[in-house]
């Protein structure tokens, strides 16, 4: 267990990490979050509100912030063992997390990874999951009032 070795699995660490980043943000779920102005974060690859330039963003842009999240992740693999360390404790973290949700919960997610909803079969699920009492419309007026305020639509 030496330093050479912790920098190549660092190394494979960020690999699968840029090609898992890349999938993400191209799947299903990020196309789902975005019927209702909400989008994948590329860092923490959470779900997050879109801005007005998340869409007119030219896409020499988005090559650029791939390729500055790429290299300040490609330094990280100097760190060594304490990157791989930090990489499989996030791991266990999100895991285990998502054990500890409510099957609900576990269900919406799944329908938003694997299904192509509607912008209103995505709000519907919201509403299950958050256990919104207002009715459907006013819960779809409230969203869409809030992606004009963002100029998202």
């Amino acid at each position: 267990m030496d330093y050479e070795s912790g920098v190549l699995i660092a190394f494979l660490i960020w690999c699968f990490g840029l090609i898992a980043m890349l999938i993400k943000l191209n799947s299903q779920m990020n196309k789902n979050l975005k019927k209702i102005g909400y989008r994948i974060s590329w860092v923490s690859l959470n779900p997050k509100p879109m801005s007005e330039s998340d869409i007119n963003k030219p896409i020499w842009r988005l090559v650029i912030k791939f390729l500055t999240i790429a290299f300040f992740g490609f330094l990280c693999i100097f760190l060594s063992w304490f990157q791989v360390v930090f990489f499989v404790g996030m791991f266990a973290y999100k895991f285990f997390q998502d054990i500890g949700a409510p099957q609900a919960v576990r269900d919406f997610r799944w329908r938003l990874k694997n299904v192509n909803m509607t912008m209103n079969q995505v709000i519907e699920e919201f509403m299950k999951v958050e256990e919104v009492k207002l009715d459907f419309e006013n819960y779809k007026s409230n969203i869409i009032e809030d992606m004009k305020q963002r100029n998202l639509i």
